[in-house]
Formats: structure tokens, C-alpha cells, sequence
């Protein structure tokens, strides 16, 4: 079921985005990649002000996928737990963020700046590389697109 995140669950939500972070991600960034991305705190007040949208896909109780959309039509981060991997989630869970930017915003992209773990993922999600590879503050990502 996918369900969005509400303030009771945003620390499960953040717990998982980090874990699956760790496990995937950060072997291609530095430490200071690393630090960047920690996500903390400061989501709640993103959610509170509407500046970041996040939805949870939940396995029973327990949240094994989470997506958040910012500023209207980027994808700010996927994740699903190692377990669930390979079964659709992230699709399911990309398939509501773009029903929410076609509801929600007059956009006419999705936008993601993915991790080189991610890039296949996206790739296989519809999305195509605007530029090769970037790093910025120790992040390093690859500029692609979802033409709505």
C-alpha cells in the first residue's frame, strides 16, 4: 500500500532512506558527499511547509519504500529496502509521483538528479541523461529527465 508520509512515520521514513543510502549509495561518494546527504530534522519542516512531498510504500506497518518529490516536480529520493528490491515498489511508488505533478504542477518533466547506483533504475523508469556525471559538495549525480 502506498501511503503518504506523515509526521508519526517520518522518522521510519528517514531511518530507511539513510540505511538504504549506506548500503547502496555511499561507496561512490566521498565524506563529505556522505554528510551531505544525511537526511535529518530538517525534512520535517519541509514537509510542514509543502516544499517537499514524500510517500511511503508499507509492507503491513513497516514503510520498505519511500519517494519525495520538491519544488513540485523533482525527485529529491527513492529508496526500497534491500528486501523488497526487484518487485515494482519503486515503479508503484514513481507512478504516484507522477500522478501528484500532473495533478499538482503545470510541469511538463519530472526531474532527477540520480546517484550512479540509481541511473539503470531511472533509466528503466522512463527517464533520459541530460549531462554525464556532475559532483557537487561531495554528491556525485547525473542529470535526467521524465517527459510527462
Amino acid at each position: 500500500m502506498i501511503a503518504e508520509i506523515t509526521p508519526e512515520c517520518l522518522d521510519e521514513a528517514i531511518s530507511l532512506v539513510n540505511r538504504v543510502f549506506e548500503e547502496f549509495v555511499a561507496v561512490d561518494y566521498s565524506e563529505v558527499g556522505r554528510k551531505t546527504f544525511a537526511y535529518s530534522d530538517d525534512m520535517a519542516k519541509a514537509l510542514a511547509c509543502g516544499e517537499k512531498k514524500l510517500w511511503g510504500f508499507f509492507d503491513g506497518e513497516k514503510i520498505v519504500g519511500v519517494i519525495g518529490i520538491r519544488n513540485g516536480s523533482h525527485i529529491a529520493l527513492l529508496f526500497v529496502d534491500k528486501a523488497f528490491q526487484h518487485q515494482g515498489i519503486a515503479k508503484k511508488l514513481f507512478m504516484t509521483a507522477v500522478a501528484y505533478v500532473r495533478n499538482q504542477s503545470a510541469a511538463e518533466k519530472i526531474t532527477v538528479n540520480s546517484s550512479p547506483y540509481a541511473v539503470p533504475v531511472y533509466e528503466k523508469l522512463g527517464f533520459s541523461k541530460t549531462s554525464e556525471s556532475l559532483e557537487k559538495d561531495g554528491i556525485i549525480f547525473t542529470p535526467m529527465e521524465f517527459w510527462i
